[in-house]
């Protein structure tokens, strides 16, 4: 009879600690300054916006000397078929 009266209570318990373990402290690191900051709303699109402006930076810097040369040569046979006529 004692063991069926402490089952419950056993039961309350395992829960209370479970509902307890389940809550995280905030870490100190992870809740202030700029990870807090970049974590919201306002942090994810200016996040989206500089990885859009860092892929056109980078595609610009490298396809720069590709775009040069064709511009170069579309100026240089737009000059020989001027003076050409």
């Amino acid at each position: 009879m004692k063991k069926q009266q402490q089952e419950p209570k056993i039961q309350q318990k395992r829960q209370e600690i479970k509902e307890k373990a389940d809550i995280h402290p905030p870490d100190s690191d992870e809740e202030e300054g700029f990870s807090k900051w970049l974590r919201s709303n306002e942090g994810v699109e200016n996040l989206k916006l500089f990885v859009i402006g860092n892929s056109a930076l980078i595609f610009l810097l490298v396809s720069w000397p590709q775009v040069k040369e064709a511009l170069e040569t579309a100026y240089y046979m737009y000059i020989k078929y001027r003076n050409s006529n």
